[in-house]
């Protein structure tokens, strides 16, 4: 015979509560002490309940759901912005729809389509869309949403880390040992963390006024292929215009052009940091295992999906009006790279 679902009763009972007090934890209120929360989410594991989604959908004319749409599941940030959104979702009650959008702005504007007729109750967006039009448009339409290390207009919520900063202290850093021809190697500039990173390099040596050698900046797509290929132009440069022949340090705007020029270095024969230093914007695990390990700004990727969701759950919740940026200090981790 099949055994009988748990009851909110059952579980208001084991926790030594009133149903009220159950079912306010269960639907997410805040009212409600951490004692009381822990102690019901115990009595809830333990009875195995499960709330009719159905039901409680109805009755607070909410899904309970929300999309998390990221442009690459495969790389390492998104995938920790992700599991770090989703943790509190799940604390919430909130079951996420993830989405990859493999970098497509067509495949995002299908994935708005798709959560909008199920109804979600709110998006939590790393928009592939450099315009930032189709997100405007679905807030516009009255639907929460919150952009995790984006930015689109004044008008929608934001969680992203200073890039500016960030790069400016990493490039001062450099200076700062005596590094004195400093390469950059930046993602496109029509993205916001290109264009900030960028802008945060030429302002760290324009505050030690050092030049901006043209021929020492360099653009491309966040891709190890492209790291090495630029860093490689820079490092076999015969000649560069108003500099040494080839860089001392080089500055890599994002992981994937670090791990490309980190090669690139190794490749053409170079010591790292005695001869080329390197220090790479993003932090991620194998920077502390290659020889020598990388100098990096971390950009916490987890923090910022952690802010992302209790921003989203707030404004779905009705307890914010005004919209917020929330901007959060990049760290710089020295390692042996500089």
């Amino acid at each position: 015979m099949l055994k009988r679902n748990a009851t909110l009763v059952d579980v208001a009972r084991l926790a030594g509560v009133s149903i009220a007090t159950v079912s306010r934890v269960i639907n997410g209120s805040t009212n409600v002490s951490p004692e009381l929360v822990e102690r019901i989410n115990a009595a809830l594991r333990e009875t195995n309940y499960h709330p009719n989604v159905i039901a409680r959908s109805l009755r607070n004319d909410k899904t309970f759901t929300v999309g998390l749409l990221v442009p690459d599941i495969t790389n390492s940030f998104f995938a920790e912005l992700a599991q770090a959104a989703s943790a509190v979702f799940d604390r919430a009650n909130y079951t996420p729809i993830l989405c990859d959008t493999q970098e497509s702005v067509e495949k995002e504007k299908g994935y708005y389509r798709i959560l909008l007729e199920r109804r979600v109750d709110g998006l939590l967006v790393v928009s592939a869309d450099t315009s930032g039009k189709h997100v405007e448009d679905v807030a516009a339409r009255g639907i929460p949403v919150v952009l995790a290390d984006r930015t689109a207009s004044p008008r929608i919520d934001s969680v992203r880390v200073d890039n500016f900063e960030g790069a400016a202290h990493a490039v001062s850093y450099l200076i700062s040992k005596g590094y004195r021809t400093i390469a950059g190697i930046f993602g496109p500039q029509d993205t916001l963390s290109g264009k900030e990173r960028r802008a945060g390099y030429i302002k760290a040596l324009e505050s030690f006024n050092m030049s901006v050698i043209p021929d020492l900046v360099k653009v491309g797509p966040f891709t190890i292929e492209s790291g090495f290929k630029l860093a490689g132009e820079l490092l076999q440069s015969p000649s560069i215009s108003g500099a040494p022949a080839r860089p001392d340090a080089i500055f890599a705007a994002n992981k994937q052009i670090g791990i490309g020029a980190f090669k690139a270095i190794k490749h053409y024969g170079f010591k790292i940091p005695g001869e080329v230093a390197l220090i790479v914007f993003d932090d991620f695990e194998l920077a502390d295992y290659v020889e020598p390990p990388i100098t990096v700004v971390a950009h916490p990727a987890a923090e910022i999906g952690r802010r992302a969701a209790e921003l989203l759950l707030e404004r779905i919740g009705g307890s914010v009006t005004s919209t917020r940026e929330v901007l959060l200090k990049a760290e710089l981790v020295v390692r042996g790279s500089a």
